[in-house]
């Protein structure tokens, strides 16, 4: 659920607009709610009925992003890293597994910028 959530949020960040995304809330996995249930939340990933969901806040942000603080994601790094696993084959319907890079620090920057 963490790579597809990731996936849309830069999606959402690049459709509106913005280079990246900053998450500035715990990230919650939560429940669906009961088909009759009266949500107000509204899922950016939509994960079956009944399967649960990821649920956080995000900023989108303009560059430079590298001054912007922690969780932040370039979103066209991240989407393009993350594109082969969500449109890619599935194992047992989730992506296949792979390492979670860009989660660590430094990531979609060059080896110069990194240092």
């Amino acid at each position: 659920m963490q790579t597809y959530w990731l996936y849309r949020s830069a999606e959402l960040a690049l459709e509106q607009g913005y280079d990246g995304f900053q998450i500035i809330s715990d990230v919650e996995l939560i429940a669906a709610p009961a088909p009759d249930a009266d949500a107000s939340l509204i899922p950016i990933v939509e994960s079956g009925l009944g399967k649960p969901y990821m649920v956080a806040d995000i900023c989108l942000l303009r560059a430079p992003l590298l001054e912007q603080g922690r969780y932040v994601f370039d979103a066209a790094a991240l989407k393009a890293f993350l594109e082969p696993y969500v449109t890619g084959e599935l194992c047992n319907s989730n992506v296949c597994p792979h390492v979670h890079r860009y989660l660590f620090p430094g990531f979609g920057q060059s080896a110069g910028e990194a240092s």
